[in-house]
């Protein structure tokens, strides 16, 4: 799979060199993220968040251009579980873990019109963060024990990420523009080698929008 991914990303690069670009841009974007991990635990939920960075499209036609892109981006998932005997005992758990990310992807877009393009490409994450904020609450015959806490989990996950990204762009007259893109993680975020206990695999999901402007 990274064997692949590399190979993908090699090509779209290489189209960087290889074509006479028309025109070349760079601009700035920022946005909002809605978050969660592919896995088997259960309860697992949407996590709101943000990015922000730079992008640099460089046209290779009138209807193809290659755009490398750098942003930071705050990820993760919402994890809500709870479950009661009678109403008075069992616990429930509400965690947000939350994950911060440069990313590096580079997108292959086709202006399937004017001003519309579709937008595809490989994307490299770094892990810079991982905070896990949490409350648990344990109930025992209706006596009430609550636990909130942050802590610093990013030992339990891996440094580098691998994803495809995909989705729509649009620009604006005013140099301003609009993206709405789905993330689709490749590779299992759990570290091993950590204190992590979960077996099943992990992945990042998640969508992505975002408005910016062309300089």
């Amino acid at each position: 799979m990274k064997s692949k991914f590399i190979l993908v990303a090699l090509v779209l690069t290489s189209l960087l060199t290889k074509v006479n670009a028309q025109e070349m841009k760079w601009g700035v974007k920022a946005g909002y993220n809605m978050s969660t991990f592919k896995s088997d635990i259960d309860g697992l939920k949407y996590l709101p968040g943000y990015h922000f960075g730079a992008i640099l499209e460089i046209k290779a036609s009138e209807k193809l251009s290659v755009q490398p892109e750098f942003f930071y981006s705050r990820e993760g998932a919402k994890l809500e579980l709870e479950e009661f005997v009678n109403g008075n005992t069992g616990f429930s758990i509400d965690s947000k873990l939350k994950l911060g990310y440069i990313q590096l992807p580079v997108m292959l877009k086709y202006y399937a019109f004017d001003k519309l393009s579709i937008e595809l490409g490989p994307q490299i994450g770094y892990l810079i963060s991982a905070k896990n904020d949490y409350t648990n609450t344990i109930v025992l015959d209706g006596l009430t024990s609550t636990e909130s806490k942050t802590e610093d989990v990013k030992s339990h996950f891996k440094s580098i990420d691998f994803a495809l990204k995909f989705g729509l762009g649009y620009e604006f007259k005013n140099k301003m523009f609009f993206q709405a893109r789905y993330t689709y993680g490749l590779s299992d975020i759990k570290n091993s080698d950590g204190e992590e206990t979960i077996n099943s695999k992990i992945t990042n999901q998640g969508f992505q929008f975002s408005i910016g402007y062309k300089f």
